[in-house]
């Protein structure tokens, strides 16, 4: 406990001295990121219920009902929503299990309209979490200057996605995913495939420690598998420290976060903006604890 808490306390003393550089990122980042995931999750919505209304009147209907609405026909709303009442109530009075069965399928048919919404939004999110993550990397080594900062993560911002990757494959955290796709498939019990997929997901638990610190080490030059191998190597010593701490660390940062939630006195979009720049703080001090992790040689 006493080598954990000296960890988190190195980690702050390095987030401490990137000063304005790491305020500035967490709220930049923080509104990128609050922008992209809402315009993004905005569209979604928009998606889902076009896709559910023209499942509920039919393509044609809606199609008809939109060139009137566009036209400037002032009745056309009005018949849109008379005909959605005449469709619900039909619903209505379907028997319950037909009822059920029919909701399902149009709920199954809206999600595959906005799965591609969801991939964007989903890799739009890594790319700004990998380069903000770059930038949070790159200010815990080097200089306060805030474009200077922003340059050179601009530089390390396509070998920090390709030892991403490698800590990804390395780690074995893409089985747990592999599994939860093929038991998703294969498996119609969910005894087996839960216990199953926590098998999977103890190598990764072992190993995501030890390759995290290959992260800020790629950043002094060294190829990203060179950087894997140097991770795990000064990590060798202490692994079973190493999974202990991680494992603290994340459940501290959620309690923080849950708290942080909690006593956010907005609503709405500000709730979410203020949410997401405090990500990104504790993002910062994460990757200052990664960093702490990678510079103590005998972890």
């Amino acid at each position: 406990m006493v080598l954990f808490l000296k960890l988190l306390k190195n980690s702050w003393s390095l987030l401490l001295g990137t000063g304005k550089p790491m305020i500035v990122g967490s709220v930049l980042f923080g509104i990128i990121l609050f922008a992209v995931q809402g315009s993004i999750d905005r569209e979604m919505e928009m998606q889902y219920k076009r896709a559910l209304i023209s499942l509920e009147l039919g393509e044609d209907r809606l199609n008809v009902l939109n060139e009137r609405m566009q036209s400037g026909d002032q009745t056309a709303f009005d018949d849109a929503i008379g005909k959605l009442m005449e469709a619900e109530q039909a619903l209505q009075a379907m028997p319950k299990e037909e009822r059920d069965a029919l909701l399902q399928s149009r709920a199954r048919i809206a999600t595959q309209v906005v799965a591609p919404l969801r991939l964007l939004h989903m890799v739009l999110s890594v790319i700004i979490i990998v380069f903000s993550s770059a930038f949070f990397f790159v200010i815990m080594q080097q200089g306060t200057d805030v474009l200077a900062m922003v340059r050179r993560s601009l530089r390390a911002f396509p070998k920090m996605l390709l030892t991403d990757l490698w800590v990804f494959f390395s780690s074995l955290l893409w089985l747990p995913f592999v599994v939860l796709l093929l038991s998703a498939r294969f498996m119609e019990s969910a005894l087996p495939a839960a216990l199953l997929l926590i098998a999977s997901a103890l190598p990764a638990l072992i190993l995501l420690p030890r390759s995290l610190p290959a992260l800020p080490i790629h950043l002094h030059g060294t190829a990203p598998l060179e950087s894997i191998r140097e991770s795990f190597d000064r990590t060798r010593a202490r692994w079973g420290f190493l999974i202990i701490s991680f494992f603290l660390v994340i459940v501290l940062l959620t309690l923080l976060m849950n708290i942080f939630t909690g006593l956010i006195l907005w609503t709405g979009s500000v709730a979410s903006l203020l949410v997401a720049i405090f990500g990104q703080i504790q993002l910062a001090y994460f990757c200052a604890f990664v960093t702490a992790v990678a510079e103590k040689r005998r972890v």
